[in-house]
């Protein structure tokens, strides 16, 4: 049918991203506790 799974289409590396930016904002709210 030449459908692919929706994840093929996010580029590599952009969940990771996004997981690493959100784990640096928990860890500044932690410096400022």
């Amino acid at each position: 049918i030449g459908l692919r799974p929706v994840m093929e289409l996010v580029p590599p590396g952009t969940l990771e991203r996004t997981q690493f930016k959100a784990r640096r904002v928990i860890d500044k709210r932690r410096l400022f506790e």
